[in-house]
């Protein structure tokens, strides 16, 4: 049986990798972004490519969060992976709104929808990617 210590420490841990995780993710969502332009600068895109662009990082930055929050942790990506997928979709909103860019609607949900199961998915690649040794 563990003991309270033992407890405690796994969900520091947990909290930890989510944390560690969701600030990846908003690492990733913006590398891609800047590839993004950069593609979009150079094959002179038209404007309607900047959706589907942005959707792709959001889910990309999902699919970062979870990986390295499931890699982190080692086992339950799929919980820890859907948790860092949904906070970093909640600090994007949470920086959007602070900005004066909040929008609530059917987009919103679609983008959390992408967030949670990318980050589900890039959670259980996580825990399932060999650890090399050095």
């Amino acid at each position: 049986m563990k003991n309270v210590a033992q407890v405690q420490s796994g969900w520091r841990d947990a909290v930890l990798s989510v944390l560690i995780g969701t600030l990846c993710g908003v690492l990733f969502s913006i590398l891609l972004l800047i590839v993004f332009s950069i593609l979009m600068v150079l094959h002179d895109m038209p404007a309607g490519a900047v959706q589907p662009f942005a959707f792709t990082a959001i889910a990309g930055g999902g699919f970062g969060g979870g990986l390295f929050a499931g890699r982190l942790f080692g086992h339950k990506g799929l919980a820890l992976g859907a948790a860092a997928g949904f906070f970093y979709l909640l600090l994007l909103l949470l920086s959007g709104a602070l900005l004066g860019q909040a929008s609530l609607g059917g987009a919103v949900l679609l983008k959390l929808a992408a967030a949670v199961l990318s980050g589900t998915v890039g959670g259980i690649v996580g825990v399932n990617t060999r650890h090399r040794r050095v």
